[in-house]
């Protein structure tokens, strides 16, 4: 879509399971949901949360799990205790968090949190029976994304946001605010409104953990290489700024979250 090494990929909080136990059920390019997906985790866990931008809904095949809304993390180091079953994600866009915050539930603050999910779908358990109840994968990607899809009906567009995405897309997140200034004819504080009120976080922020998605997802497929695409690839200075970046937003650095993948300890 766009001539851009950056895409929207999120991998929260699921990155930390065992990577071959997770599996992309469905890539939706509508505006308010990203993707759904499965996965399982073998034993109880505690899951770090690290960096994103988008929030997911989190839903359990077991009936005393309740489903959780994680909203976009700004800071790591939060932990989520996840126990032992198979889940299922609806990962929501930046115009769905919106949306979620602002025209559900009302609530000013809408990063690093995390909370029952039917605070803001107050019916969301009727879904999460009918998931229990669903005969594979094939009920499940109808059930999901019609869901959702039926709760954003009517939720305004936000077009200024659209196109400031784009932009930074575009540009690799390289964009600064007085370029994003020039190129969209808004003003750069306005531009910083928009984004704290409608996205959660700066614009700044916004690249910085799309970038570092980017090079998580790079990182945990092996595209590039055993060990991803170098920092140059995903549009960052050097080595060295590669690994500050990736430590800040992830809490670990790259080659301690691959023996974190692998059941090993980190020191």
């Amino acid at each position: 879509m766009f001539d851009t090494k950056i895409s929207m990929i999120s991998l929260q909080p699921f990155c930390f399971a065992a990577a071959e136990n997770f599996k992309r059920v469905r890539y939706n390019n509508g505006r308010f949901v990203l993707y759904t997906a499965s996965f399982r985790i073998p034993q109880d866990s505690e899951i770090r949360l690290v960096a994103d931008y988008a929030s997911a809904v989190l839903f359990s095949t077991a009936a005393e799990f309740k489903p959780l809304l994680l909203t976009p993390v700004i800071a790591s180091g939060q932990q989520l205790r996840l126990p032992q079953g198979d889940y299922y994600s609806v990962k929501l866009s930046p115009y769905a968090s919106y949306a979620v915050y602002h025209l559900f539930a009302q609530v000013p603050r809408f990063s690093d949190r995390v909370l029952p999910a039917a605070e803001v779908f107050s019916d969301i358990e009727s879904l999460h029976a009918a998931l229990r109840d669903a005969d594979g994968h094939t009920d499940v990607l109808s059930l999901l994304p019609a869901y959702f899809a039926e709760r954003f009906r009517f939720v305004p567009l936000a077009p200024h946001i659209d196109r400031l995405i784009s932009l930074i897309m575009l540009s690799n997140c390289t964009a600064t605010e007085r370029e994003l200034s020039e190129q969209s004819g808004l003003s750069s504080r306005y531009i910083y409104q928009l984004f704290t009120e409608k996205v959660g976080c700066s614009p700044k922020m916004f690249s910085r953990i799309l970038r570092f998605q980017n090079a998580l997802y790079s990182l945990l497929s092996g595209a590039g290489g055993k060990n991803g695409l170098t920092p140059y690839e995903l549009n960052y200075y050097d080595q060295s700024h590669y690994l500050k970046e990736f430590h800040k937003l992830c809490g670990v650095l790259p080659s301690e979250l691959l023996k974190l993948m692998a059941g090993r300890t980190v020191n």
